[in-house]
C-alpha cells in the first residue's frame, strides 16, 4: 500500500512458474517487498527456477476508487556454458619432466567472454595451472611435478577444467594425463624384478 496524493495504492506481487502453476512469493521464495518493488533472493533461480528456468513475475495495482492494472515480467535464469571439448597434449608423459599443455574448442554461452581456470590434482593436492597468453581457451605449457610410487610404473592424474560465463555460471570437465617414472625410475623397478627373479629361482638374494 502506498499513498498517492488523496489516494491510495494498493500493490499484489505474484509469481507464476512456466507450468502455470502459482507460487506463494512471499513465504515459499522468501520475496522481500515493500508495496513498489520486491527483491528476489538468488537461491531462488539455483533451487526452484534452475539454470534454463522461467518465471512470470506479475504486479497488480488499484486505487480505492476501483482503478486496476497489472504487469508481467518473464525472468529467465542464466544456463552455465555448454560443454566443449578439452584434451591434453600428450596424453602419457614423465613426472618432472614432460611439458603438457591442455587446450579446449567448442563451448558456447551467450554471455561472453568466457573464462577458463586449469588445474591438477593427485592425492589431495591441487595445483593451479597457468592460462595460456595468446590463446585464453587454453593452459601454457606446464609439468606435473608428482611421480609413481614406489612400484608403480604410472598414475592417472585428473585434470579440471573449469568454464564460466561473464554472468558467473560455470560447468567443470575432468581429463586425465598419464605420469610415468623417470628414466631411473624404471632401471629402479627393472633392477627390483631382476632381483625377484634371481631370488626365486637361486633362493638366495639379491646385491
Amino acid at each position: 500500500m502506498n499513498e498517492c496524493g488523496a489516494s491510495t495504492i494498493f500493490y499484489d506481487w505474484s509469481m507464476f512458474l512456466t507450468n502455470g502453476s502459482r507460487v506463494d512469493i512471499l513465504s515459499q521464495l522468501n520475496i522481500e517487498t515493500s508495496n513498489d518493488y520486491v527483491i528476489v533472493k538468488s537461491y531462488i533461480f539455483q533451487e526452484i527456477l534452475r539454470p534454463g528456468g522461467e518465471g512470470v513475475v506479475q504486479l497488480e495495482v488499484w486505487r480505492e476508487s476501483g482503478e486496476s492494472g497489472y504487469i508481467n515480467e518473464t525472468i529467465r535464469v542464466n544456463e552455465p556454458p555448454v560443454a566443449g571439448n578439452c584434451s591434453c597434449h600428450p596424453k602419457t608423459g614423465e613426472g618432472y619432466r614432460t611439458d603438457f599443455q591442455v587446450t579446449c574448442i567448442g563451448w558456447v554461452d551467450p554471455d561472453t567472454p568466457l573464462r577458463f581456470l586449469f588445474s591438477y590434482s593427485y592425492e589431495g593436492d591441487v595445483t593451479p595451472i597457468p592460462k595460456s597468453s595468446k590463446n585464453p581457451n587454453s593452459s601454457s605449457e606446464f609439468k606435473i611435478l608428482k611421480e609413481p610410487d614406489e612400484g608403480m610404473s604410472a598414475i592417472q592424474v585428473p585434470i579440471t577444467i573449469s568454464v564460466e560465463d561473464s554472468l558467473g555460471w560455470k560447468t567443470e570437465m575432468v581429463i586425465y594425463a598419464e605420469v610415468s617414472c623417470k628414466l631411473q625410475c624404471y632401471y629402479f623397478i627393472n633392477y627390483n624384478i631382476y632381483c625377484l627373479t634371481k631370488t626365486i629361482s637361486n633362493h638366495n638374494r639379491c646385491s
